[in-house]
């Protein structure tokens, strides 16, 4: 495994986050992309701003989350014993090769890498 495979795989996680994961508790506000030649896409999503609507408002707390953040959630979640999470840690040991994701996993992996424990959903 290469670090370009684990960017790929952490970018990955977060754009499946952005695409749909969040969006029942926080807005996307801003989202930055970097040029990577070796995506399909010739891009990845580096970093994003999203407002997080916890108190159910329009109002809410503004936080910046990029590929620290899904490895911070990982890292977490690494060590959860909830078997709910088993394909993604096979997916995370492996860049992806083995096990899978889907919007639910990559949605927890961001309220783990933010507030080191789930709160939504």
């Amino acid at each position: 495994m290469t670090t370009t495979d684990r960017t790929q795989f952490l970018a990955d996680i977060l754009s499946t986050a952005l695409e749909g994961g969040i969006n029942y508790w926080a807005t996307v506000d801003t989202i930055e992309r970097v040029d990577a030649p070796e995506d399909i896409l010739g891009w990845r999503y580096d970093t994003a701003r999203i407002l997080d609507h916890q108190d159910g408002s329009d109002f809410g707390t503004m936080h910046t989350i990029d590929l620290a953040t899904v490895a911070h959630g990982l890292a977490l979640m690494a060590d959860d014993p909830n078997p709910r999470f088993d394909d993604l840690r096979t997916a995370d040991r492996t860049n992806g090769d083995q096990g899978d994701f889907d919007a639910g996993d990559a949605d927890a992996t961001i309220q783990l890498g933010l507030y080191e424990h789930l709160i939504y959903g």
